[in-house]
């Protein structure tokens, strides 16, 4: 299940959703029937909200994970993280602020048993995110600078380019 996961997040990457998608359709029955399904399950649900076909299935894909979630007996926290990142990110693109806000301040809350890293360069893009969902754009562009000067730092150049670009998009 983490191969497929992680071979899936690589499609996503390389532009290949409906490889993804595949993937992940194969990773989630042995993910749900595993030993360790509190790991493994949302790390797939995160990669399916990345690998949706648009932005209505991102939502469909979210509403099943949050359905998981609320039903699961214990979820890994650090393994949640790409869930909320995705689940945040797609609810601002959106249009419902409030929604992202609810993942982006679990995710938050998470990443605050570690400093700096990844996702704390992620949390400054989504924070932007959810500016620009609610039409305040300047902030947004700010905040956007801020998740590129941390993926700059990180050696990210495809995060940088995409932070930059949304930055000059607002």
């Amino acid at each position: 299940a983490l191969s497929l996961e992680r071979h899936a997040e690589a499609q996503v990457r390389l532009g290949d959703r409906a490889a993804a998608r595949a993937d992940l359709d194969r990773a989630l029955p042995p993910a749900l029937g595993s030993r360790i399904p509190s790991h493994l399950v949302i790390r797939v649900h995160g990669v399916r909200v990345l690998a949706a076909d648009s932005l209505g299935g991102a939502l469909g894909v979210i509403r099943d994970a949050e359905r998981w979630l609320h039903e699961a007996p214990h979820v890994c926290d650090p393994c949640s993280m790409g869930f909320r990142i995705a689940a945040a990110t797609a609810c601002a693109c959106a249009g419902s602020p409030s929604r992202a806000r609810a993942h982006l301040a679990e995710a938050e809350r998470i990443s605050g048993l570690w400093q700096g890293g990844p996702w704390s360069a992620a949390l400054w893009e989504v924070r932007a995110e959810v500016r620009r969902a609610e039409g305040r754009r300047a902030q947004a562009a700010a905040l956007f600078f801020a998740a590129d000067e941390e993926v700059a730092a990180l050696a990210r150049p495809l995060e940088e380019r995409r932070c930059l670009a949304a930055a000059a998009a607002c």
